[in-house]
């Protein structure tokens, strides 16, 4: 799998949470990329985490709690899926 296929799957996670647990954000069909995006949208580490969830479900992978914690940015989401893929 492609670094842009693995991005375009972190990307498609991040919506599905926003549409499902956090109530009052708009959410636009195409999500920029930027680094500072997690913070944009106001992800917390409980966010991440449910998140990430759904990411090592999708791709039949497990990284530690901490790995997803320290990531700060959706390339972050993105590295931590590919050493694990």
């Amino acid at each position: 799998m492609t670094r842009e296929q693995v991005l375009n799957e972190v990307q498609l996670a991040i919506q599905e949470h926003l549409t499902k647990y956090i109530c009052g954000k708009q959410i636009v069909a195409d999500m920029p990329s930027q680094d500072d995006i997690l913070a944009y949208i106001g992800m917390d580490s409980i966010d991440v985490l449910s998140v990430a969830v759904n990411l090592e479900q999708k791709f039949d992978i497990r990284a530690d709690d901490e790995e997803w914690l320290a990531t700060l940015t959706v390339n972050d989401l993105v590295d931590v899926v590919m050493s694990k893929i």
